[in-house]
């Protein structure tokens, strides 16, 4: 195991690998640290709803008014709603469609609409609240006498109290991973590319062909070296999900299936650099390379934004890429889906794909 403890000698002397694999994961665990404290009750009548009357009439305008009453609200137009909801100016949005007072007056069901980017369990609360509203309102404005309506609406407004709704954190964990994780994932890309940029520069600097001409066999070196940068990554894993566990113990769901998903994704992440490098002839290239194969996983993966936010077309070109089936596992894990190990298994056939194309062609070029 001489190429292997070299192998870990090297990879352990290179600043930029220390900061990467040790520093990098500190600022993550950091990132979903509950400063606040995770089990907090909190109090929906303070998140702001973004309401569109597109109505603008007489119950339309109660409604509203008796929202405002209830939850800091802003009044905006229709196409505004999702660029309030995706910048986070608001957390929930209410239209209240064209024809809302007659259709009141009718008694017809799905009177408003409601969207929103959150989790149905968090804001099903909310939106219960404001159909409430709209189904007492129904019971005293059956009337088409302007006057009487007007009249109903306004004891309705008067007369009706506001209810403080509040909630508790879920306590066995969250719904979804953490930011902090999805970066790191995107570390341990990265970190398997200045891991693996090592091949390269042992072909600018002659080694290769050096070893070529030694005893030392071929298969041997490729092997050791893998093995290696495997093995730093999972030791890593294994040190970031202990600390996660102790730092955030509520935002971690099932600790050693998240684990066995990151091992899984290291030794792909592996196999992806691997295969890159074998089509790389100097360090530049392999950078530029890697580094554009991080930014269009990540992306596409589901590492910068939620893979629901995704148009649906989108999601069928990321079911090519590996990180998409890795944060479908991840996502598995948080909501006990049911298809957590079939994405596992996705992910690890990607990585075997890696590992043979790589280490064939780089065992070619060894001999």
């Amino acid at each position: 195991m001489i190429i292997f403890k070299t192998a870990l000698k090297r990879s352990l002397k290179k600043p930029l690998i220390i900061i990467t694999l040790l520093i990098m994961p500190i600022v993550c665990l950091m990132i979903d640290y509950p400063f606040k404290g995770s089990n907090e009750v909190k109090t929906l009548n303070d998140f702001s709803i973004a309401v569109s009357d597109n109505d603008n009439s007489t119950a339309s305008d109660v409604l509203v008014n008796k929202i405002a009453k209830q939850y800091n609200i802003q009044k905006v137009r229709k196409n505004e709603i999702n660029t309030l909801l995706t910048n986070k100016s608001s957390d929930w949005a209410i239209v209240i469609p064209k024809g809302f007072q007659e259709n009141l007056q009718a008694n017809r069901e799905n009177l408003i609409e409601s969207y929103g980017f959150a989790e149905k369990q968090k804001w099903e609360p909310v939106k219960l609240n404001i159909e409430n509203m709209v189904t007492s309102m129904m019971l005293l404005v059956n009337t088409k006498d302007s006057q009487a309506l007007e009249k109903n609406l306004a004891k309705w407004y008067n007369e009706t109290n506001n209810v403080q709704i509040t909630f508790l954190e879920r306590t066995k964990g969250p719904l979804t991973p953490g930011t902090g994780l999805l970066i790191y994932a995107m570390i341990i890309l990265y970190g398997a590319f200045l891991l693996t940029r090592m091949f390269v520069e042992d072909k600018e600097s002659q080694l290769t062909a050096r070893i070529a001409t030694s005893p030392v066999e071929p298969w041997r070196y490729l092997l050791e070296n893998l093995l290696c940068y495997s093995v730093i990554l999972i030791i890593q894993n294994a040190i970031v999900i202990f600390a996660y566990s102790i730092i955030n113990p509520q935002g971690l769901v099932h600790p050693i299936l998240l684990l066995l998903t990151f091992i899984g994704y290291s030794i792909m992440s592996v196999g992806l650099m691997l295969t890159i490098s074998t089509v790389c002839k100097t360090s530049f290239v392999m950078m530029c390379a890697s580094t554009g194969a991080v930014m269009m996983l990540s992306m596409l993966g589901g590492l910068m934004f939620p893979l629901k936010m995704m148009p649906a077309a989108m999601k069928k070109i990321a079911m090519i890429t590996p990180t998409y089936w890795f944060s479908e596992a991840v996502n598995s894990i948080y909501v006990a889906g049911p298809q957590f190990t079939f994405q596992l298994v996705i992910l690890l056939g990607f990585g075997v794909v890696f590992f043979l194309v790589g280490s064939w062609k780089k065992y070619s070029t060894l001999k």
